[in-house]
């Protein structure tokens, strides 16, 4: 007989949900990264599962786990980042009895905002279930393109250069005025105030979410005023990640946001990347620059949140 409970230690059946993603994850991130998943997954894993910072839950039977869910607590509001459920004998009423257990344990811990945004590796369609919790959706889509030797972008009175650490305030400001009247603003813990954007700047810049160089975090002046940035890294082997792009709203339309794209992805082809990968909403006007510069969608995943 099955329960669910927090647990704090790798189920039994690890290798067995290595296995079960390896396809997925290889046809989203390409063969290297899944050679790198495969390597390191299960000392990563059972390392998440004993960090004091996440909470991990799962449906148990006996040794082993059917499905287990991954939360943390970031500054604003608990995050689930990961969630999956075996292919084989699956079963629906146990991803829907885990997602129930974990939004009613995680409300009791603190009232504050609950956001589930992760890739699904498992079959599980759990629309409903997050309606009747109280979640609102909104679609997003993980996008790729091949990076192509082409032609840098040039926009005329416009200077293109890494950030760097002087520059950590000015990328900021451009953040947080960029998303100041966005309709994503909720989604973005970092674009919240100008501490929270100036430390999302320097964990990038320090590695915290892969590889980044100084030419993955860019910046475009305008007179020496900043006006736009854009961030990435190497969340997964082989792949680089736009993490985010903003331009400020008065110097939006002129193509800052393109030149800005075409100068990150020359910085992922000198680092010898062939692919390049980001996340947007389906309502965000900027996919129809990304798709204008090659992007595809590869994955859908639907972004749920509920505010207390």
């Amino acid at each position: 007989m099955s329960v669910i409970r927090r647990i704090h230690a790798a189920p039994g059946n690890l290798a067995t949900y290595i296995q079960d993603i390896l396809p997925a994850y290889a046809r989203v991130y390409g063969p290297e990264a899944a050679r790198q998943y495969q390597a390191n997954a299960p000392r990563d894993l059972s390392l998440t599962m004993a960090h004091p910072a996440i909470r991990c839950y799962a449906v148990i039977d006996g040794p082993d786990a059917r499905a287990l869910l991954f939360a943390r607590k970031s500054a604003t509001r608990f995050l689930l980042s990961f969630f999956h459920e075996l292919q084989a004998g699956y079963d629906s009423s146990d991803s829907e009895a885990l997602l129930r257990f974990v939004v009613a344990d995680l409300a009791r811990t603190e009232n504050i905002p609950i956001q589930s945004e992760y890739l699904a590796f498992s079959p599980s369609n759990l629309d409903e279930t997050y309606r009747v919790l109280g979640f609102e959706q909104v679609g997003r889509s993980l996008q790729q393109c091949t990076l192509l030797p082409e032609e840098t972008a040039v926009h005329s009175g416009v200077r293109i250069a890494p950030l760097g650490e002087k520059g950590e305030s000015d990328g900021a400001q451009v953040l947080t005025e960029a998303y100041a009247r966005h309709p994503e603003k909720q989604l973005f813990e970092e674009v919240k105030t100008l501490e929270a954007a100036c430390t999302f700047i320097a964990q990038t810049q320090a590695g915290a979410f892969g590889n980044s160089p100084s030419a993955y975090h860019l910046g475009a002046w305008v007179n020496e005023a900043c006006v736009g940035l854009a961030l990435g890294s190497e969340v997964v082997a082989g792949l680089g990640f736009v993490l985010h792009m903003a331009v400020l709203p008065e110097f939006q339309g002129q193509g800052i946001g393109r030149q800005l794209l075409s100068e990150l992805k020359q910085g992922f082809r000198q680092a010898g990347l062939e692919r390049v990968a980001l996340g947007v909403t389906n309502t965000n006007p900027a996919r129809y620059l990304y798709e204008s510069a090659g992007f595809e969608t590869v994955q859908p995943f639907p972004v749920y949140y509920r505010f207390p």
